[in-house]
């Protein structure tokens, strides 16, 4: 195990709502959990209230084009306070200036990044190669794919690893069994025996939500009976999708619900999890819904696939609102097989996402990175 007096430091670019700033403050709070020093840095925004009390955390500026110069000058006084053993990003922009702050302080810290995109979007993918090669000593793929990609993009091989993000599979257990689901139904104001669907994402173009609402207002006509479909998350698409929602309002009761810090109240009384996105490298939402024991019914794309396994505890679908509707439908049909994905998709998140089993691997790599400085 890692020692006890071992400094880490967390840096996100801000922790504004997101997939990638959301795990790392999950990680920042369990390696607080595990006794180990644990600072953060970065841009306040909402989820700095989710920050563990016991984490000293240290605010930097905001990114833009102007604020290059203030942000690294920033991070190398953090660094020269601290004196962190692993600094661990969460972002390949900040991972770069973390690099160039650290070379300055001619400190020996491994500087790790995770890498939550399918893309880099502020460099030529060329240039970013170069530069994280250059200045991180590590880098971390959370799916199969993006591991894959890292490496056809020039990545060192030995400088990458495979840790997907986590969740607490007991929590989350007692979390589900410890809602009043009839509560839920009264303030949602529908039906116990109503088919309630659930989607979890940023509205943005690329998730789909659009999609969503088309194959359930199908699935309602074919089963000749009202479905609930539970939107959970914010962005750009709320209004686009609120006008197409109102345009099925005869066949189905479409919920904007925001961002919820506890998705699992409403994932308590889901039947299906319905996922059409086109773009993914990790969703947490399928993780969520597995362990949740929610049968899922998403595209077949990297990132989804890592997550579900086809027939096992959901379907990975490659054509039209037909198609998912077919399996949606079909599951609807087969109370047998809907409880049998239930427990599959609790088991394999057990298996393969549980917060115990990737904080071990995560210290696991924080102890052979640290031993070889």
């Amino acid at each position: 195990m890692i020692k006890n007096n071992m400094k880490i430091l967390i840096i996100n670019e801000s922790l504004n709502l997101g997939g990638a700033e959301s795990m790392s403050v999950e990680l920042a709070n369990a390696l607080v959990g595990k006794k180990i020093k644990t600072y953060f840095a970065s841009a306040p925004g909402p989820l700095l209230k989710r920050l563990n009390k016991n984490i000293i955390f240290f605010e930097i500026p905001k990114y833009n084009l102007f604020s290059i110069n203030k942000i690294v000058n920033k991070l190398f006084n953090i660094i020269l306070e601290i004196k962190p053993d692993i600094i661990h990003n969460h972002g390949a922009t900040i991972s770069i200036f973390v690099g160039i702050a650290l070379k300055r302080s001619k400190l020996n810290s491994v500087n790790i990044i995770t890498h939550h995109s399918r893309k880099f979007t502020r460099l030529p993918k060329i240039l970013a190669v170069g530069l994280l090669n250059k200045y991180c000593d590590h880098i971390i793929a959370i799916s199969q794919s993006k591991f894959n990609e890292l490496q056809k993009m020039g990545f060192y091989i030995n400088k990458l690893s495979l840790i997907p993000n986590f969740v607490d599979c007991d929590l989350i257990n007692k979390y589900i069994n410890s809602f009043d689901k009839e509560s839920i139904y009264q303030q949602l104001d529908i039906s116990r025996d109503s088919y309630i669907i659930t989607m979890i994402g940023r509205l943005i173009p690329t998730k789909r939500f659009d999609k969503f609402i088309e194959i359930i207002a199908l699935c309602s006509t074919k089963l000749k009976k009202e479905i609930v479909g539970l939107i959970i998350g914010e962005g750009p698409m709320q209004k686009n999708l609120d006008e197409l929602s109102r345009n099925y309002s005869d066949k189905v009761k479409i919920y904007f619900l925001g961002y919820q810090k506890n998705v699992y109240k409403y994932l308590s009384i889901s039947n299906i999890f319905l996922f059409p996105s086109e773009h993914e490298v990790l969703p947490m939402g399928l993780i969520e819904a597995s362990a949740s024991g929610i049968p899922i019914i998403c595209s077949n794309i990297p990132g989804n696939n890592d997550i579900v396994r086809d027939g096992y505890n959901g379907f990975l679908v490659n054509g039209s609102e037909k198609e998912y509707c077919n399996y949606i439908l079909g599951l609807f049909n087969n109370k047998k097989l809907l409880e049998k994905m239930s427990n599959n998709g609790i088991n394999r998140a057990r298996e393969f996402f549980d917060k115990n089993l990737i904080i071990d691997k995560i210290l696991s790599l924080y102890k052979k990175l640290y031993l070889k400085t």
